[in-house]
């Protein structure tokens, strides 16, 4: 076959059929020096419905300089552009300011939508958008490399803290806040968070995600009754001091606690069976 591609100088039409592969390219993202120089954006699907809201997709945003990722949960695709004035709207109260954005050729992306034309204008992002090719991950590759650590880090934490698929969201957001927090390999001394925000992140109460924690409960009903609920610790709140805990209510029904008054056992995982 090489001698005979040597001899005519092209491949016959059945093998350009049958064994077409992608081409090679050299193209790479641009170099960056701050934080908001360049984003991109893409969504992960997690197939499975939300525990409380039914939703499956997050729009997830990294920043290329620091590595800061960001995830907003969202009803359907369409509802993109809410997510992405949410994410600009979160960066300018933090001192950054995001200059050019790079999403993928999915329609939900495209300015031709009303909500996406407006969101553009309003944050000044106008003609600073790139696009990929359909269906070439691989030139959004930043954030699909992003999407791929944050699929293995939700599945590991609910495979240990004994939960189901629908509990997805909150090991997720554990997942983003926590990778948040590691040092960059490049420099050591600085984290995603501390590059974004320009300030070191507090990780004083980081605890494992789906141990046992005990949640101090603020109105007893007697003198003598439990003054903590046994529950299962759901990761930190993304935006709040506190810790996200499940219990069972007096009903018998379950509830979310967010509160900062809990301690925990964090080589304790026994699922919703811990709640007794």
């Amino acid at each position: 076959m090489a001698a005979l591609k040597k001899i005519f100088g092209h491949t016959c039409e059945a093998c350009q059929q049958g064994k077409a592969h992608r081409l090679p390219s050299s193209q790479h993202a641009p170099e960056v020096f701050g934080p908001g120089a360049l984003v991109s954006m893409d969504f992960w699907d997690a197939c499975t419905p939300h525990r409380h809201g039914g939703q499956r997709q997050v729009l997830v945003i990294i920043d290329h300089y620091s590595g800061y990722v960001r995830g907003f949960l969202v009803n359907q695709r369409s509802d993109a552009y809410l997510a992405l004035d949410m994410y600009l709207n979160y960066a300018r109260s933090h001192g950054v300011v995001v200059r050019r954005l790079h999403k993928d050729g999915a329609g939900e992306f495209g300015e031709n939508s009303p909500g996406m034309r407006e969101v553009l204008a309003k944050h000044g992002l106008t003609g600073c958008v790139t696009t990929s090719g359909a269906d070439e991950h691989r030139q959004n590759g930043v954030v699909e490399r992003a999407n791929r650590t944050i699929r293995e880090g939700t599945a590991a934490r609910l495979i240990q803290a004994k939960l189901g698929l629908s509990w997805w969201y909150y090991a997720m957001q554990d997942t983003l806040t926590n990778n948040a927090f590691v040092p960059l390999r490049d420099s050591p001394s600085e984290t995603p968070y501390s590059r974004f925000h320009g300030t070191q992140p507090d990780v004083t109460g980081i605890r494992a995600f789906g141990c046992t924690a005990f949640a101090r409960v603020y109105n007893p009903t007697t003198k003598l009754a439990a003054r903590a609920y046994t529950g299962v610790h759901l990761g930190k709140h993304p935006d709040k001091p506190v810790h996200r805990v499940l219990v069972k209510t007096e009903k018998g029904g379950l509830a979310i606690l967010d509160t900062p008054h809990c301690r925990f056992l964090e080589k304790d995982f026994r699922g919703l069976s811990a709640l007794g």
